[in-house]
């Protein structure tokens, strides 16, 4: 069934979901939103500022990572805003004094919020385990010039990009108890958007630190160490790179950089099936699900050196992949949002690259199949199994969300027939984007809004 035969069961026309029916009938693939080589642009700034500072040692791994991050977000950023669509709008007629009132109201509404966050983050004890201290020392030093900056900000974009309520309005409106004003569906997505970045900024950061503090004094002499070192240099250079382009996504979500948030997911399932994935939340999922008891790929090729130097490079490839996957995002990556729909790149040929490579190569590194015995070979692949069904509801809680972006819609269903995965939907119609999709719309958990709400 093509897009317009949707249309006609499920009463979705141009005029109200902004989908170009002509267009999507003949499964045309969507433009990114995205440029092809913006990343190129943000992985030269990020190689330039580690190598020019790695061995400043006056400077500690929490500042350079910063400094890193900085770095890529401002060159995507530039771009971004060099074609954001705001640069083709006049700025607003309305009198300076009225602009800079409603950009105070916003700020003020954004002070609410990011104070909330720091109380939050006062009271868990969660926060206050060594892992968080580079974040929090970077919190430290930044705040008195972010809160300034942010002014700033607000009082550029009320005038070149004016957005009369948004989420910092409604949060102002709602302190000064004008309920009676208050969109309350703006005022829960600007709410859960904030907990989106308050709960992922400081694992990413404090992640991107660690794992910066493993490589930034090592030899880059490749030649005359192990396969296993290499192996190790390579995938840890890697997270580093894929970190920096995360935790810039989270930090610099504006409408300046055309990177605001455009919906966000609003299921607790949603949620629950993302937050597992992370820490704190993690830990139950090891505990109950942990299939790497078995043993790691290293120690059950021993005495095999070509068959190890293959089988790490093939993990080492799908960490390329997956890496690949992630900065494809430029400055827009954030879990349970939406900020803009991506179909270059790696997800030119699957949805959801990220996961399949980081699934498969959990399974080649940690060779659950290869324990000693063949029952503790079937439960370790058995719970290898539940995660990659944990792996699978998120893919599908993310296309729920992204399906109500007419262009998400298109993608999906350009892929369905385009996609290097396309015979598994063949084959079992649940993972057709399209079956999904039916029922989606059939159930009313999906509304396509028209294309101008994602702008």
């Amino acid at each position: 069934m093509c897009l317009t035969g949707f249309s006609l069961a499920y009463g979705m026309h141009k005029s109200d979901s902004g989908i170009d029916l002509q267009t999507a009938s003949k499964y045309e693939l969507p433009s990114s939103c995205v440029g092809r080589f913006d990343v190129l642009f943000g992985l030269a700034a990020i190689l330039a500022v580690f190598f020019v500072l790695r061995l400043k040692t006056s400077m500690d791994n929490a500042e350079l990572a910063f400094l890193i991050v900085l770095g890529n977000a401002i060159t995507i950023g530039g771009i971004e805003m060099f074609r954001a669509p705001w640069r083709r709008m006049p700025p607003s007629a309305e009198p300076y004094a009225r602009v800079a009132c409603r950009a105070g109201v916003k700020f003020a509404g954004f002070l609410v919020c990011l104070g909330a966050i720091i109380f939050l983050y006062w009271v868990f004890p969660e926060y206050r385990r060594p892992f968080y201290r580079p974040f929090f020392k970077m919190l430290h030093l930044l705040l008195p010039w972010f809160v300034p900056i942010s002014a700033i900000y607000f009082l550029v974009a009320e005038w070149r990009i004016p957005e009369k309520e948004d989420g910092s309005w409604h949060a102002r409106l709602d302190v000064l108890g004008w309920w009676r004003k208050i969109d309350f569906n703006t005022l829960r997505h600007h709410v859960l958007g904030w907990l989106v970045k308050a709960y992922f900024l400081p694992l990413m950061f404090c992640g991107l630190t660690s794992h910066l503090s493993h490589i930034r004094l090592v030899s880059l002499n490749l030649l005359h160490l192990p396969f296993i070192r290499i192996y190790s240099l390579l995938f840890t250079s890697l997270a580093v790179v894929e970190m920096s382009f995360v935790t810039a996504g989270y930090f610099f979500s504006c409408r300046l950089f055309n990177s605001q948030v455009r919906s966000v997911e609003n299921t607790l399932f949603g949620w629950f099936i993302c937050l597992i994935c992370y820490r704190p939340f993690s830990a139950a999922k090891s505990h109950y699900l942990n299939y790497r008891s078995g043993g790691k790929w290293d120690v059950w090729l021993a005495g095999h050196e070509y068959l190890a130097i293959l089988w790490g490079s093939a993990i080492i490839l799908l960490v390329v992949v997956y890496t690949w996957s992630t900065v494809s995002f430029g400055v827009r990556f954030s879990n349970l949002t939406n900020r803009g729909i991506i179909t270059k790149g790696a997800f030119r040929f699957c949805k959801h690259p990220a996961y399949v490579a980081k699934n498969i190569w959990w399974w080649m590194a940690a060779v659950p199949f290869a324990a000693t015995t063949w029952s503790e070979a079937s439960r370790l692949c058995l719970l290898a199994c539940c995660v990659n069904t944990i792996y699978v509801l998120r893919a599908f809680t993310e296309e729920r969300l992204l399906s109500q972006d007419p262009t998400y819609v298109e993608y999906g269903l350009w892929m369905d027939r385009h996609g290097i995965f396309r015979w598994v939907g063949q084959i079992f119609p649940w993972f057709k984007y399209e079956y999904r999709l039916k029922r989606w719309l059939k159930r009313g958990d999906v509304k396509i809004l028209p294309r101008s709400y994602f702008q």
